[in-house]
């Protein structure tokens, strides 16, 4: 959860290239069981809660994924058959009603690699009147 919380201040602060911060992570999505209530007394529940039986493909671009661990509401570990970690599963506070993500460890692995390995080389500015300040354009 500390390594996403600095992926997404890194992002905040324009310190990453664009290509990077849009670039889709792969994820597994277990649709959330119809009715369920999930409650600060039964999210550790899962079973009762998502359908682990119809897994989904999915992906989140960098910054919703950050997001999505920094106001987890569900995050534990996942396990392999032979007691290994090999995953964590999460959602938000405003996701748990619709569906559990899954990330695998290799892949959180390889994004704090690459966010590690970026350094963007030039910033372009752009006043934006709208706003009132620049929109940065790094790569």
């Amino acid at each position: 959860m500390v390594g996403f919380y600095s992926v997404r201040k890194l992002i905040e602060a324009r310190k990453l290239s664009d290509s990077l911060v849009a670039r889709e992570i792969d994820v597994t999505l277990y649709p959330s069981v119809s009715g369920a209530r999930i409650t600060l007394l039964n999210w550790h529940k899962l079973d009762r809660h998502y359908d682990f039986d119809t897994p989904e493909q999915g992906s989140l671009r960098v910054g919703l994924l950050c997001h999505q661990f920094v106001h987890s509401y569900v995050f534990t570990p996942g396990f392999s058959v032979v007691g290994e970690l090999d995953t964590i599963l999460f959602a938000s506070d405003w996701e748990r009603k619709k569906r559990l993500h899954s990330i695998e460890l290799g892949t959180i692995v390889d994004l704090f690699v690459d966010v590690g390995n970026d350094y963007p080389s030039s910033v372009n500015l752009v006043w934006n009147e709208n706003k009132g300040d620049y929109d940065v354009i790094s790569s």
